[in-house]
């Protein structure tokens, strides 16, 4: 939590952690494909690059589940392109 806080230099970035939530990789950029699979948010609800990053990022093989905080939205995790 420490390096995700606005004042730290790796705050910006994706952190990649394992299947043990053992921190492998820190504030890296993370651009996945456009999947079809997604839908995109409800009209009217704020969301930006890292929401989408997260949301198609969680389509990937091989990713369990990807999140993104924000203040406008708080914490959200997704799974298969959808929020749990």
């Amino acid at each position: 939590m420490n390096i995700s806080h606005e004042g730290s230099p790796f705050h910006d970035g994706f952190h990649v952690v394992d299947a043990n939530l053992a921190l492998v990789q820190v504030s890296v950029y993370f651009s996945p494909s456009i999947s079809a699979q997604v839908e995109t948010p409800a009209k009217g609800k704020m969301y930006g690059g890292r929401y989408l990053a997260a949301t198609f990022g969680s389509c990937l093989e091989g990713v369990l589940c990807t999140g993104v905080v924000s203040r406008q939205y708080g914490p959200i995790v997704f799974e298969h392109g959808r929020e749990v």
